[in-house]
């Protein structure tokens, strides 16, 4: 269960972080909240949530509470659970960047 929860916690704060999506959707969603980019396509932000968004560290904590709390729902992990989960599975994401890049 716990490999499944970083899988997925590391695919979508990749997807948040740093993917177009289909039809630039979320590069549109990134644009919202605050994502700009200077003359040389460098992402920079112009909000707090932006700021959340661009750093792949931050990024991965909240996603990890949205994976985590889906399991939850699912009743694939209990709710006493979910801070150590959490903190588990947004590590778990960063040593999987951290091991690509």
């Amino acid at each position: 269960m716990l490999l499944t929860l970083i899988m997925a916690n590391w695919r979508l704060t990749s997807l948040l972080n740093r993917e177009q999506g289909p039809g630039d959707l979320l590069a549109k969603l990134r644009q919202r909240l605050g994502v700009r980019y200077d003359v040389r396509s460098n992402a920079y932000a112009t909000t707090n949530l932006a700021e959340g968004v661009l750093c792949f560290w931050c990024c991965s904590i909240w996603m990890a509470i949205v994976v985590t709390l889906l399991a939850v729902l699912t009743k694939k992990l209990r709710l006493h659970d979910l801070p150590l989960y959490v903190l588990a599975v947004s590590t778990g994401a960063i040593l999987l960047e951290e091991i690509q890049t």
